[in-house]
């Protein structure tokens, strides 16, 4: 089944409606719960050790986002090819930086996610 689904304001897009998107937006918005963060990037790095790295690290305008949605950012950096990404440090600077730059687009990260992503089941993060 094919929908023509508004994940975010101003950004359309034809896909395949994955299972309990609706629902899990609904419930959380367009961010990434720690649980899913977690389970899509393999999770090296859990919401307590992300954010004991982020305390000691000056960011700015993170207050759109949630802690979910750095802990996916800083997972998916390091599941990069880049050696760059490969210290937790770095990883959480990027993923701070990310939140930080795109704070005015609410969720696009997450909406970046659900556009690349096929066949996914939602209804067990809901």
């Amino acid at each position: 089944m094919f929908l023509f689904v508004t994940l975010h304001p101003g950004l359309t897009k034809s896909f395949s409606l994955m299972k309990g998107l609706r629902r899990y937006i609904n419930k959380h918005g367009r961010h990434f719960t720690e649980e899913l963060a977690l389970s899509v990037t393999g999770g090296k790095w859990d919401s307590a050790e992300v954010m004991e790295k982020a305390q000691s690290m000056v960011y700015y305008n993170v207050t759109g986002s949630t802690v979910g949605d750095i802990v996916f950012l800083a997972n998916y950096a390091n599941d990069t090819r880049k050696p760059f990404y490969k210290t937790k440090h770095n990883c959480v600077r990027f993923a701070l930086c990310i939140v930080g730059e795109y704070a005015l687009h609410d969720g696009v990260m997450f909406t970046k996610w659900v556009g690349d992503t096929k066949d996914f089941d939602l209804t067990p993060y809901i």
